[in-house]
């Protein structure tokens, strides 16, 4: 009974994350129109992993009471430096990849 509680807890404790890599991989195809690298998410998800954790805009620095909104609002606000973002970092990991 108790392990059957504590896989719980543990599937639990990623979930949140999970939901955070997605909506970060609808930000960056909201601002491209094309298929997004799983490879180009996690690195946008590194780079601004202690903003993004603790609800603060990348960019502008706002706070947001969650991430629904914080998506949302870089989705809105935000698209033209997630467009670059997103191609510097696709850039790097291609030159990374190709060495």
């Amino acid at each position: 009974m108790q392990s059957a509680e504590s896989g719980l807890l543990i599937l639990s404790s990623h979930q949140p994350l999970q939901r955070r890599v997605l909506k970060i991989k609808r930000i960056l195809s909201y601002s491209r129109d094309t298929k997004v690298s799983h490879k180009v998410v996690l690195a946008y998800f590194r780079k601004h992993y202690w903003l993004i954790a603790n609800g603060f805009c990348p960019y502008c620095h706002n706070h947001y009471r969650n991430f629904g909104i914080l998506s949302n609002h870089i989705m809105r606000s935000h698209t033209l430096e997630v467009a670059e973002d997103y191609f510097k970092l696709r850039e790097k990991i291609k030159e990374g990849g190709g060495k």
